[in-house]
C-alpha cells in the first residue's frame, strides 16, 4: 500500500525560492520600475497639464494592446514550455517569433497610417506619434523575448536591464525633453522608443551569446506560434483592454482632461499592484517547472497553497492603499491633480480585485485555460463599458472609477469559479498554514 508523498512548508520554500538573493532582486527590481515614475509624478504634473497627460495615457495603453497583438502568444509560450524544449526548439521558437513580429510590424504600421484621421479623432495623436508606435510595438517584442529567456535562467543582472531599463532610459530622455521644453508630451513617447530600441539591441546580443539566436525558421512555426499560444496572446490582449475601454468612456463623456485626472491615481495603484506582483516572481520560475512537469501532486499543491496565500496579501495592501493614497497623491502632484483624490478609493478596490484576478489567471494558464481567461476578460471589458455608459454621465470620474471596480471584481469573480472548476483548491489549508507560508516567503534564508 502507498501514502501519497507529503511536503511541509520547510521544504518547498527552498524549491520555490531557490536564494534569498533571488526573491529580494526580484523586489529591488519592481520596486525601481514603480517608483520612478510616481517620484516622476511632480514634474509631469508640472509640465503635462491633464489633456496631454491624457493623451499620453491613451498612447500608453494603445501601445501595450499592440505588443501582445504582434508577440501572438508567443512569450508565454516560451514561458510554459521553456523546461521541456531542447536548445534547437528554444531556438527555433526565438528566431520563428521575430519573423512573425517583423511581418506584424509592418502590417501594423500600415494600418496605423490607413486609419490615422479615426485614430487622430479618438486619441489626439499626431502622425508622427501614430507611425512610431508600431516600431517602439515590434522593438519591444524584440526584448520581451530576451526578458522571458533571461527570467527563466534567474539572469539578474539582464532581468535588471530590462525591467528598470526600459522606465530609466524612457523616462529620464521623456523628462528631460518636458524640461527643457523642446517638445511636449511626444517627448515620452520619443523616450520610449529610444528605450525600446536600445534594450531591444541588448536582448538581440543576450540571444545571440546564449546561442538562441539563428536564421532558422519555418513557416510552419510561425502558423504554430498564433495557433497553440493565440489564446494566451487574446488575455494579455483582453487584460489591457479593459483599462482601455475605461479610458476611451472617459474621453468620450469628458474628454481628455478627463483621461489625464484618471490616469494619476490609476498610476499610483498600478504601482502597488507590480510591488505585489513582484512576490510572485520570486517564486514564478521554479512554480512553472512544477507545474508543467505534472507528476507530483502534493509539491504542486503546495504551490497552490502558496498563490492563494497571497489573495490575503492583495487585501491588506491595497486596504493600507486606499487609506494613504489621497496624502501621497497630493505629496507626488503638488496640488496640481487635485480632483483625482477622490478616485483614489474606486480605483484601489478595482485594482485590488484586478491583482487578485492576475493570480487566479495564473493557476488557470498552468492548467492550459487560456480560453476560459479570454471569455472572462472579455465580459469584464463588456462590463466596464456597460456599467461606465451609465455612471460617468451621472457621477463623472467617480463614477469611472466605480465601473472599473466592478468590471474588475467580475473578473476576480469568475476566475475563482474558474478555479473551483479546474483547479484543486486547498480548500482545508488552515489559517495557520496560511500565515507560515506568507511569513516563510518574506523571511526566506534561501536553499541549504
Amino acid at each position: 500500500m502507498t501514502t501519497e508523498r507529503t511536503y511541509s512548508l520547510k521544504q518547498i520554500l527552498p524549491r520555490l525560492v531557490p536564494t534569498l538573493k533571488h526573491g529580494m532582486a526580484q523586489l529591488v527590481m519592481q520596486t525601481v520600475a514603480m517608483s520612478l515614475p510616481l517620484l516622476l509624478l511632480p514634474v509631469l504634473t508640472r509640465y503635462m497639464p491633464p489633456e496631454e497627460y491624457g493623451r499620453f495615457a491613451l498612447y500608453t495603453l494603445v501601445l501595450s494592446m499592440a505588443v501582445p497583438m504582434m508577440l501572438a502568444g508567443a512569450e508565454h509560450l516560451l514561458t510554459y514550455s521553456y523546461f521541456k524544449r531542447d536548445e534547437a526548439g528554444k531556438r527555433r521558437l526565438i528566431t520563428s517569433t521575430f519573423t512573425l513580429v517583423g511581418i506584424l510590424t509592418l502590417i501594423a504600421i500600415m494600418l496605423s497610417i490607413l486609419f490615422m484621421p479615426l485614430l487622430h479623432e479618438q486619441l489626439g495623436l499626431g502622425r508622427t506619434a501614430i507611425v512610431s508606435m508600431g516600431m517602439i510595438a515590434g522593438l519591444t517584442c524584440v526584448f520581451v523575448l530576451a526578458h522571458v529567456v533571461a527570467f527563466m535562467e534567474r539572469s539578474l543582472s539582464l532581468q535588471s536591464v530590462f525591467v528598470t531599463g526600459r522606465v530609466v532610459i524612457g523616462y529620464g530622455i521623456g523628462v528631460s525633453l518636458l524640461m527643457a521644453g523642446v517638445m511636449d508630451w511626444r517627448g515620452m513617447v520619443a523616450g520610449q522608443f529610444v528605450a525600446a530600441a536600445v534594450l531591444a539591441t541588448i536582448g538581440l546580443v543576450y540571444l545571440y551569446k546564449k546561442g538562441l539566436l539563428g536564421w532558422h525558421w519555418s513557416v510552419r512555426d510561425v502558423v504554430e506560434i498564433p495557433r497553440v499560444g493565440g489564446a494566451m496572446a487574446l488575455y494579455s490582449l483582453s487584460g489591457v483592454l479593459v483599462s482601455l475601454v475605461d479610458r476611451l468612456m472617459i474621453n468620450h463623456f469628458i474628454g481628455p482632461h478627463g483621461v489625464g485626472v484618471y490616469a494619476v491615481p490609476a498610476a499610483l495603484m498600478t504601482g502597488v499592484m507590480l510591488l505585489i506582483l513582484a512576490l510572485t516572481r520570486a517564486v514564478s520560475p521554479q512554480a512553472i517547472r512544477i507545474m508543467s512537469e505534472g507528476g507530483d501532486i502534493a509539491l504542486r499543491q503546495k504551490v497552490i497553497y502558496i498563490y492563494t496565500a497571497f489573495w490575503g496579501i492583495a487585501l491588506f495592501a491595497f486596504t493600507g492603499a486606499a487609506i494613504l493614497g489621497q496624502p501621497m497623491l497630493r505629496l507626488l502632484t503638488q496640488g496640481a491633480y487635485h480632483e483625482a483624490t477622490v478616485l483614489i478609493l474606486p480605483l484601489a478596490v478595482a485594482t485590488m480585485f484586478n491583482t487578485c484576478f492576475v493570480w487566479n489567471a495564473t493557476l488557470l494558464m498552468f492548467e492550459k485555460r487560456g480560453g476560459v481567461l479570454v471569455v472572462i476578460a472579455l465580459l469584464g471589458a463588456v462590463t466596464d463599458a456597460a456599467l461606465g455608459s451609465v455612471l460617468i454621465p451621472a457621477y463623472g470620474l467617480v463614477g469611472a472609477g466605480w465601473a472599473n471596480a466592478g468590471a474588475y471584481a467580475l473578473m476576480a469573480v469568475l476566475g475563482f469559479v474558474g478555479l473551483i472548476r479546474y483547479v484543486q483548491l486547498p480548500w482545508r489549508m488552515t489559517l495557520t498554514e496560511a500565515r507560515r507560508i506568507v511569513v516563510g516567503l518574506m523571511l526566506m534564508r534561501g536553499g541549504r
